[in-house]
């Protein structure tokens, strides 16, 4: 890992002295001042033929569809869609095979575009507005070679089209025609595919918010859940989740805005869990981490706190809030997921501060007190490599890069971009050509791209996972060529903590989503048994303890375990399992790693 030493100069020119507990010594690259009149405020980096497209700002061009191949010679305007220097705007990117869908105010308004990151293979799909005006395209998913989407037509009505990539193919689906859809550039959990049906959320004039259907004609596109009986909105919110064959919601029905579910299979609508049971509780889906469905709600029309549905056992846990071990942890600000985790900023007696859980209340806590004068307020989290990176304040620096690994010691300051006590404000933008692309101010330049490349920037040996990752040493345990990561107590430790993750469900039997679950740890008991084969001959055994006899319980285990559909089966087939795996812990040799 290189130390920036001009950006250490400058610190002690400055006179700032960084406490232990937030220095660091990550280097961050700059990219160069692509707009010399003024900022380029890149956004939205996403990888595509060979480079990545953004939005940036160029002085002649405006706020434009850009490419680069992660040089600053190869990075230019990609297409000047609102020619000169008006701004074209592109955003709410889609991917659709190797190309990407987006909106655009060109000269024809805002309408669908697509782009394959060439200028010759960026073009509009249509002018649904048929004129000068807007049609402000809402994609929502990719069905058998199609990409389905909401637009309004010349009319004013918003209604739903399909796009197979070109102009001919962008044609009106039609069955309903929801007017003053007020979903906006929203495109993160509006809409979900299962069993080959589109489901999405649209606002229709004579019936208010609703989850609709399509199959992609007009006989099979209609509402397919109505709590008010067909007055007024059935969801309070547009944030829908899936999971098997389940849509969960924030639905208006005689108990308030509360967490229901749709069943796609049964076609019936239920109320999940009453959280408010004096009001509505406004229950507002965030994420899906596995069987784990987490959303925010107020018990009593006060502070909205973190809770969780395990689609498995269906059951509601409160996280956060008075009577948790987190405490009175409230109104989320930011959040993302990072190593099967939900990382979140939210308000708390410690300040805007950044939070962590795995879905139980024992594991859900804070991260770090980043700033113990105030509130460190983080922002733009994003995964990249072995950390999750995210803007914070503190008052020795401003605004700057922070990063974390889960732990407070690994909560670190990543760089003084704009050195002293002035802000850099970054943002990080995207991951491409294995980099993490942030936006931020810097003494030299306004907002430019900054770019890290180091993966493994916990591991000083590392600066990629390699085939074992961070943090694992990647060793060729008997010269034959096969990479051993870690050894066999990892391996086996792993494949253990996913096994005892997997519940039976209380209720329904083996559902399909259950089914899945035990399918990926039937997988990770498989990669096991691999890597015992491959590593036999530098596996050591206890006296009188064979390899041979493990690997063939452990996958005899494994037969019973997949096949196990009831509950007293599942339970007998687990406990084998796992205790095959305990047994070979304990017969092999206290010198194999």
């Amino acid at each position: 890992m290189k130390i920036n030493l001009n950006k250490i100069k400058k610190s002690i020119i400055a006179g700032l002295i960084l406490p232990a507990s937030i220095a660091t010594a990550q280097t961050v690259n700059y990219f160069g001042d692509l707009n010399p009149t003024g900022a380029t405020d890149p956004l939205s980096v996403i990888s595509l033929n060979g480079g990545f497209i953004f939005r940036g700002t160029f002085p002649a061009e405006g706020r434009e569809l850009c490419f680069s191949d992660g040089t600053f010679s190869g990075t230019s305007v990609l297409a000047d869609l609102n020619t000169g220097p008006g701004d074209s705007v592109p955003g709410s990117f889609a991917k659709f095979g190797n190309r990407y869908l987006f909106s655009a105010n060109g000269v024809a308004g805002r309408e669908p575009y697509i782009t394959d990151g060439t200028a010759t293979g960026t073009t509009i799909l249509a002018n649904l507005d048929g004129g000068s005006g807007n049609s402000d395209p809402l994609f929502l998913f990719e069905l058998d070679g199609y990409y389905y989407f909401l637009a309004t037509s010349s009319p004013g009505v918003r209604r739903l089209y399909r796009t197979g990539g070109a102009l001919a193919t962008t044609t009106l689906v039609g069955g309903l025609t929801p007017a003053n859809n007020a979903v906006g550039a929203l495109s993160e959990h509006i809409s979900t595919i299962i069993n080959g049906v589109g489901y999405f959320v649209a606002n229709t004039t004579d019936e208010g918010t609703e989850l609709f259907r399509s199959a992609g004609t007009v006989f099979d596109t209609y509402e397919v859940s109505t709590l008010d009986g067909g007055i007024g909105s059935s969801l309070c919110s547009y944030r829908i989740i899936s999971y098997g064959n389940n849509i969960f919601f924030c639905g208006i029905g005689p108990s308030g805005s509360e967490l229901y579910n749709y069943d796609t299979t049964l076609g019936t609508t239920t109320l999940v869990a009453d959280i408010n049971l004096a009001g509505s509780s406004s229950a507002t889906l965030i994420d899906k981490i596995g069987s784990k469905l987490y959303f925010i709600a107020t018990p009593d029309g006060g502070s909205l706190y973190l809770y969780v549905l395990d689609v498995l056992s269906n059951t509601v846990t409160q996280l956060t809030g008075p009577g948790t071990p987190a405490g009175n942890v409230a109104n989320l600000i930011s959040y993302a997921k990072f190593n099967d985790k939900l990382y979140f900023s939210a308000s708390s007696s410690f300040g805007d501060e950044l939070f962590v859980s795995d879905g139980t209340q024992s594991g859900t806590g804070l991260v770090k007190d980043i700033n113990p004068t105030g509130s460190s307020s983080p922002t733009s989290l994003m995964a990249y490599g072995d950390a999750l990176y995210f803007s914070a304040v503190v008052p020795e620096v401003g605004q700057e890069l922070f990063k974390t690994n889960g732990t407070a010691d690994g909560t670190q300051l990543v760089a003084d971009i704009k050195p002293g006590a002035g802000s850099s404000e970054p943002i990080n933008v995207g991951v491409a050509l294995d980099k993490l692309w942030i936006s931020a101010a810097s003494t030299a330049s306004d907002y430019e791209m900054f770019s890290i490349s180091d993966l493994c920037s916990y591991d000083t040996a590392k600066t990629a996972p390699g085939q074992c990752g961070c943090g694992v040493a990647e060793r060729d345990l008997n010269g034959d060529g096969v990479v051993g990561c870690g050894g066999v107590r990892l391996q086996v430790s792993q494949t253990k903590a996913s096994l005892s993750a997997l519940i039976y469900p209380t209720s329904g039997g083996a559902t399909p989503a259950f089914r899945a679950e035990r399918t990926n740890v039937s997988q990770k008991v498989s990669e096991l048994v691999r890597y015992l084969k491959a590593n036999r001959s530098s596996i050591s055994m206890k006296r009188g303890k064979k390899l041979t006899n493990n690997i063939k319980r452990i996958e005899s285990a494994q037969k019973t375990f997949k096949k196990a559909n009831k509950k007293s089966s599942y339970k007998s087939a687990k406990k084998k399992l796992n205790s095959a795996l305990n047994r070979l812990i304990s017969e092999i040799s206290a010198s194999t790693i």
